[in-house]
């Protein structure tokens, strides 16, 4: 009798410690699909993102935008979502710059005003974009435009120490080189355009390397000073193949087709 008793408490105890681990096991299969499709999400809102600024549809861009702000991400992904969020600001103010400068101008500040306190090659896309968005309130708000001057290239000084060969980094630079006006050469973006194409088949999958046909976008202007319009040409429609709603970039092929 004290045999089967002893018996049936083993089985008990063991009962007990399997439901356990069993159910340990599920949350943890849980999580890991909840992780998963957080981070789907984000590959998709980023692509969106892209679209929204190629396309000029500021109305997308701008839920888009809400979108991403909403998201909770999970710690490997927050850096990504965090730089993302300071594109989508940064895009939606160039796009709103004219039409609406007031809310373009509280994008751009949000926007320089997102500090990261970590410091790695991911954040360095954050500084990157945090210039961008102050070299946006220069012209936003000219009367301030000596601060401005100062945080953007404090942003861009972290950002090429820490991801001074992202083409990420590349691209903002010589962004704001042409934004106020500053000659940009055809060599040189040549190169980035290169840096774009060399980059991982990783970094395209993970929708985290934006600005490749806006590289080729630049270019193609840069080749237009210089008027050589069969290079020109080039890099304008590898811009719109690579981004087929590309407005800026089919409007300057237009004019290319007109000289």
């Amino acid at each position: 009798m004290r045999n089967d008793q002893e018996m049936d408490v083993l089985i008990a105890h063991c009962r007990s410690r399997l439901i356990k681990l069993t159910t340990s096991l599920l949350c943890a299969v849980l999580l890991c699909a909840s992780a998963s499709a957080q981070t789907e999400q984000l590959r998709d809102l980023a692509g969106r993102l892209e679209y929204g600024f190629y396309a000029a549809d500021t109305r997308a861009l701008q839920q888009d935008l809400q979108t991403l702000m909403t998201l909770e991400a999970e710690a490997s992904d927050a850096r990504l979502r965090d730089q993302h969020l300071g594109y989508a600001r940064w895009k939606l103010s160039e796009l709103l710059m004219r039409s609406d400068p007031v809310r373009a101008a509280e994008l751009a500040e949000v926007c320089a005003n997102a500090r990261p306190d970590l410091a790695d090659v991911q954040v360095a896309l954050q500084h990157a974009v945090r210039a961008a968005c102050a070299a946006m309130l220069e012209k936003l708000r000219p009367v301030r435009g000596v601060l401005y001057r100062r945080e953007r290239e404090a942003a861009l000084l972290q950002a090429r120490k820490l991801g001074s060969k992202l083409p990420q980094v590349q691209l903002v630079e010589s962004w704001v080189k042409v934004t106020n006006g500053e000659a940009v050469s055809a060599v040189t973006l040549r190169s980035l355009v290169a840096a774009y194409d060399a980059a991982s088949i990783s970094e395209l999958a993970t929708a985290a390397l934006w600005g490749h046909a806006e590289a080729c976008y630049l270019l193609g202007q840069a080749e237009m000073q210089r008027e050589d319009l069969l290079a020109a040409r080039n890099a304008l429609e590898r811009a719109v193949l690579l981004a087929p709603d590309y407005q800026a970039a089919q409007l300057l092929l237009r004019n290319l087709s007109v000289k």
